[in-house]
């Protein structure tokens, strides 16, 4: 599968996105969706499933 991403040319990307962007690059063989999420784990964090700050629907995951 092929994934053209766009940026807005007047708006500079933040640090951030830009990681996240030069992740995806340069990982590109079959099965590499399991390094894309641990690289977004290094980047947002773990988080808390179940606490208030969690964004979502916590009853859709089952709890």
């Amino acid at each position: 599968a092929y994934a053209y991403l766009f940026t807005p040319p007047d708006r500079p990307l933040s640090e951030e996105a830009y990681e996240r962007l030069r992740t995806i690059g340069e990982t590109t063989d079959l099965g590499s969706g399991f390094r894309i999420a641990m690289r977004d784990l290094e980047i947002r964090g773990a988080g808390n499933l179940l606490g208030t700050g969690q964004s979502g629907h916590v009853a859709t995951v089952g709890y």
